[in-house]
């Protein structure tokens, strides 16, 4: 997982970024990103309607922060960003996260 100073944490932070962050998505995979912040921050939420089980929507989390992790330089800074699945996946691998997230930032540009 990332370092607390570098997570939203907050229901507040979330729904801002939600309301006025601009949507990346790429192959069911989704993001909101809202510029101009005081330092980086990012955000993981699956939802149960998604992945019924909490078994599949942790391990889905925790394949967001290792795609997310591999790909921070690509991070924008001053930035936060809440990643999202759009629709389940049909598998939850770390290759379809780390392609979908490498071609979110590279689209960002």
């Amino acid at each position: 997982m990332f370092p607390k100073r570098d997570r939203l944490k907050k229901h507040e932070a979330f729904q801002e970024v939600f309301r006025r962050g601009k949507p990346f998505f790429f192959g069911g995979i989704g993001c909101r990103i809202l510029t101009g912040q005081e330092q980086t921050r990012i955000g993981l939420t699956v939802t149960k309607k998604a992945y019924p089980r909490a078994v599949d929507r942790n391990r889905a989390k925790r394949l967001f922060a290792e795609a997310v992790r591999a790909n921070r330089k690509d991070i924008p800074s001053d930035t936060h960003i809440v990643f999202f699945l759009g629709k389940p996946l049909e598998t939850l691998s770390l290759d379809v996260f780390d392609r979908a997230i490498s071609m979110i930032f590279r689209n960002m540009r």
